[in-house]
């Protein structure tokens, strides 16, 4: 050993010095924290809830990969899996990195850009505007990247090893490039429709917009999966034929890539692999000019304020004004009433709440209402008395998920200190907003089905109602443990819980559609039967929350301790 590698025992030791982290890095780091860690994401700083929805939408491609390797592996002398049969399969994958890009996207649409947390905390910082702007770009590529990344991960690893087709190589390249593609385009696409619209239109306006853009957004996202299975079966014929609107078809644009990429050139499939490369990089390009401008425009808007303008009261509220009091007489409910209609238009995390679940229903409406062929997409009537339970149901659901979502718990005290402790007159009120959603969502429904004359109105009406007695019993049913009002109480579940959720709507919606479409067609005196014991079975469920509200009330309540209540309001001294 040289001598000049020994120490004295008199010198202390070398450490190495800590690596200090630069500006920019510790700003990236910060703006993408408050990504993953907002209201939209966890209501109380517990991403558990976040990482288990992440891990439930990457397993649908691991659990493809298993179900498609028997198909992939036939016994000796069995024929092998033909050209279209694996198009399909690979069309799959395509979707699905559609569909979980997009939902991110539109799910994740008022954190993509600065909110008042961020420009009143950042801007007033010594830190020039173009690193704020730069780490916020960053932060957000690193956020859309990881979503992409995360849930296409397996499939990108197993979905060639399972297949075990010829140039593996290339079948892993085809795969990813092709699933890249497509989520890039996803996010790229709603980035851009974000940043044209805030750059063209005023605040008012966008914010106005924003809760049917994210309900369109969805609805054509879980279109896409609803839709899967018809498109599937018809991917020859339709890929084939002389029609022109399948070229026009997103997902189409990025198995061209796939095919092209791990087949060769191929007719049908050069065409759509270019115009999935050149969508990919108009919407990519629309982002990279429209961000910056959006950003900044954003921020100023902020920054000044909203300007107090006089609203006018549009046909829709003048009518809600004139039939609430007749409908709802109890002043305290009316009030509650109407907080809930204004806590739940303009707060995001329940406003996207509904508009996924609405999006699901109405996307497996539509998958009972269309055929696709050649010659384009084709209505079905014999599908509108399920559509219009598969749209209750899941708006019934959707409200209910929308109302457990706590909007601001710090003011939560403030119903208490008025009311005192909730009672049935103020907790009845959700059942009521529910009902009557449901009732009139399926009146315009029924109303709408009834121009084509496939159903008459007797059976359209009994639709109607049956959809709305349902409602009222699973409102009962769900709702007979309530003991706060909406937005003021978090839910407390556990993580084992939130998979039983998951599997609940899995096995309670089939079984309800199933009950319904039979009922729908029984005669009168079994109907009159069937009503008679809902309304028992509504009593009864109105008697159990009463005694639940009586005997178990206390314990479901805050226990902290009373005389720290004035200091848990969140207000000066």
């Amino acid at each position: 050993m040289p001598e000049s590698t020994v120490l004295d025992l008199r010198h202390d030791p070398v450490s190495p010095t800590a690596r200090m982290p630069g500006r920019l890095e510790i700003l990236i780091r910060h703006l993408l924290g408050r990504l993953c860690q907002n209201e939209m994401l966890s209501t109380d700083g517990d991403m558990s809830r976040a990482l288990q929805t992440a891990w439930a939408m990457a397993l649908p491609q691991l659990f493809a990969t298993l179900m498609s390797f028997p198909v992939y592996h036939q016994p000796h002398g069995a024929p092998a899996r033909g050209y279209w049969p694996q198009a399909g399969d690979h069309y799959f994958f395509i979707t699905y990195a559609l569909f979980v890009m997009g939902a991110v996207a539109v799910y994740s649409w008022d954190v993509l850009f600065p909110d008042a947390i961020d420009v009143f905390v950042l801007v007033p910082l010594p830190l020039p505007a173009r690193q704020l702007l730069s780490s916020r770009i960053v932060a957000v590529a690193i956020f859309l990247a990881a979503a992409l990344a995360g849930t296409n991960a397996l499939g990108i690893v197993f979905f060639p090893l399972a297949a075990d087709q010829p140039h593996i190589g290339y079948h892993i390249l085809a795969h990813f490039t092709s699933v890249l593609l497509a989520g890039t385009f996803a996010c790229t696409l709603v980035l851009s429709i974000q940043g044209i619209l805030l750059t063209l239109i005023s605040e008012r306006l966008f914010q106005k917009i924003t809760p049917m853009l994210q309900i369109l957004g969805m609805l054509m996202l879980f279109s896409l999966l609803s839709i899967l299975p018809l498109v599937v079966g018809a991917l020859q014929p339709l890929l084939t034929s002389s029609a022109r609107w399948p070229l026009w078809f997103p997902p189409f644009w990025f198995l061209g890539i796939y095919q092209r990429i791990m087949y060769g050139s191929a007719p049908p499939f050069d065409l759509l692999a270019t115009r999935g490369v050149m969508a990919t990089f108009i919407t990519a390009t629309i982002t990279c000019i429209t961000y910056p401008i959006a950003y900044r425009r954003k921020v100023r808007l902020v920054m000044e304020g909203s300007v107090a303008t006089t609203q006018r009261r549009g046909l829709f509220k003048v009518a809600a004004d004139a039939i609430i009091p007749f409908v709802i007489r109890n002043a305290i409910q009316r009030g509650i009433y109407r907080f809930i209609g204004q806590t739940l238009w303009r707060s995001r995390r329940p406003r996207a709440m509904i508009a996924i679940f609405l999006s699901i229903g109405i996307a497996l409406a539509l998958s009972n209402l269309i055929t696709i062929a050649p010659s384009g997409i084709h209505f079905r009537s014999d599908g509108a008395l399920v559509s219009i339970a598969i749209i209750a149901f899941w708006l019934t659901f959707g409200l209910r998920a929308a109302f457990a979502s706590p909007v601001d718990l710090r003011g939560s005290w403030l119903f208490r200190s008025i009311l005192g402790r909730e009672k049935s007159l103020v907790l009845d009120v959700q059942k009521y907003w529910t009902v009557y959603a449901v009732m009139l969502t399926s009146a315009v429904l029924a109303i709408a089905f009834a121009f084509t004359r496939a159903f008459s109105m007797a059976q359209l009406l009994l639709a109607v109602v049956l959809c709305t007695v349902v409602a009222i019993v699973t409102t009962d049913f769900y709702g007979r443990h309530a003991s706060a009002i909406p937005f003021t109480q978090a839910m407390k579940t556990t993580q084992h819980e939130r998979p039983l959720a998951a599997a609940r709507y899995l096995l309670v919606f089939p079984f309800l559609m199933t009950l319904e479409v039979h009922w729908m067609q029984i005669g009168l005196a079994w109907l009159t039967f069937l009503l008679l014991a809902m309304y028992i079975l509504h009593r009864y469920l109105i008697r159990a929350a009463e005694n639940w509200r009586a005997n178990d009330f206390d314990g479901n309540l805050d226990d902290s301790d009373p005389d720290e209540f004035l200091t848990s309001l969140g207000l000066r001294e």
